[in-house]
């Protein structure tokens, strides 16, 4: 559970640190408004553009193998992207070490639940879920140094080492990983499948397809509105802190400002949705803003149903075809974050209580 914690905790920061390095690298890389945002869009649409690869390779060829290879690229190509000297290059590392965040991330599911029996299963798969990133950010960005690289005409500062130290929970985790063994369920059934057509198309007949595409629409739903709305955490809690008078809704707030930018699991699933997705609804009707930060802070842990949702596809999917839909789901999860960030940027402008509105009905609907 802690190897898998690691990876899923890697995972996170590496998808959604790019909130916190942009800022403090937008001088040195000379970043727009705009540049910023597609920077960030891009380890989403790595995962998105090769999640079905990596479930492929791990229903195939191992779910150890896939995680172990991947891992190490992920940290050998974040580590270059510290040193980039301009835009492009930053871009292009970021994207290639988001390729392989994707390998490990969603199999790192299949790979805990797979150790344990149904007794265990799920609660395992949801403490490992449990892994969050830790507030590093905090702790290196105030930092003040600048340290010359003359080879690259660069000055290392906060921002890179920040770049580097979200690589650590994976470098951790693929040590852990090497002295562990394969996954013993898909030792019992490896060799069965080789191509990619007899390891996909089932889980597009029955009796998958409505199962997949219900595990794939509540990926959608929860990342679409956790991640969405984390990428604009910074600038809302900004806003609320320099606003200046009596109590108000947060939406006045940022208006005011117009900054740019079947089984117990099943039924745990349920609650959890519905509450925190009501709860973002009524963040926006708060006027008390403490209030308003608190209920905001519980429809973020949405988020926590990511690793339910991923339990109850362990269960349901059999071995051979498990990676693979569960990738699947991460993948239309990435499709939402995209989709999410881009709305709720425009909402906050245009009109905000529908952002809130829009975000915490697909909750509870999920």
């Amino acid at each position: 559970m802690l190897m898998t914690g690691l990876i899923l905790m890697g995972m996170i920061m590496q998808s959604l640190a790019m909130g916190y390095v942009l800022p403090a690298a937008q001088c040195d890389l000379e970043l727009t408004l705009k540049q910023r945002g597609w920077l960030s869009a891009i380890p989403f649409l790595a995962i998105i553009l090769t999640s079905y690869f990596w479930g492929w390779l791990a229903d195939t060829k191992g779910r150890r193998p896939a995680m172990l290879y991947s891992m190490l690229f992920s940290v050998v190509f974040t580590i270059f992207a510290s040193f980039a000297p301009d835009l492009i290059s930053f871009a292009i590392l970021v994207f290639l070490s988001a390729v392989f965040t994707s390998g490990s991330s969603a199999v790192a599911y299949t790979y805990l639940g797979e150790f344990n029996n149904l007794r265990h299963r799920d609660k395992m798969v949801t403490f490992g879920s449990s892994f969050i990133g830790l507030g590093i950010s905090w702790a290196i960005l105030p930092l003040e140094f600048a340290y010359p690289v003359p080879v690259l005409g660069i000055l290392y500062r906060p921002w890179r080492l920040l770049v580097v130290a979200i690589a650590v929970p994976f470098a951790v985790a693929m040590v852990l990983l090497y002295l562990a063994p394969e996954s013993p369920k898909f030792l019992s059934v490896m060799a069965v499948l080789s191509s990619m057509k007899e390891q996909t198309l089932p889980l597009f007949k029955m009796p998958f397809i409505p199962w997949l595409s219900l595990t794939c629409f509540v990926q959608f739903g929860i990342l679409a509105a956790t991640n969405g709305f984390y990428v604009w955490f910074p600038t809302i809690l900004n806003s609320l802190a320099n606003h200046e008078g009596g109590e108000t809704k947060i939406c006045d707030v940022l208006d005011a400002s117009r900054v740019s930018v079947a089984n117990s699991t099943v039924i745990m699933l349920i609650v959890v949705l519905a509450v925190t997705g009501l709860c973002g609804i009524g963040a926006h009707l708060a006027y008390n803003q403490q209030l308003a930060v608190v209920l905001f802070a519980i429809f973020q842990m949405s988020g926590a149903c990511i690793g339910l949702m991923n339990a109850v596809a362990v269960e349901i999917f059999p071995t051979k075809f498990r990676a693979m839909a569960i990738c699947l789901s991460m993948m239309m999860g990435r499709v939402g974050s995209m989709v999410g960030s881009n709305l709720i940027g425009v909402f906050l402008q245009v009109n905000c209580g529908a952002g809130f509105y829009l975000f915490g009905g697909i909750i509870v609907e999920s």
